[in-house]
């Protein structure tokens, strides 16, 4: 699983990647009082647990 990092480029994986092809660079990392992570992407891409990213090349 990816370890993110704000400023990373990452790609989006399935069931996401069709209707987010590009790639991002992690804008913000939010923690949830819950422990869950989410990382932000710009472009109105929203934001994804880091289990649906893997690093871009």
């Amino acid at each position: 699983m990816l370890i993110p990092s704000v400023g990373q480029k990452v790609r989006v994986l399935d069931p996401f990647t069709e209707s987010f092809p590009a790639v991002y660079e992690i804008i913000e990392i939010v923690t949830h009082p819950d422990g869950q992570i989410v990382c932000i992407l710009p472009d109105d891409a929203g934001g994804f647990d880091p289990k649906y990213l893997e690093a871009a090349a």
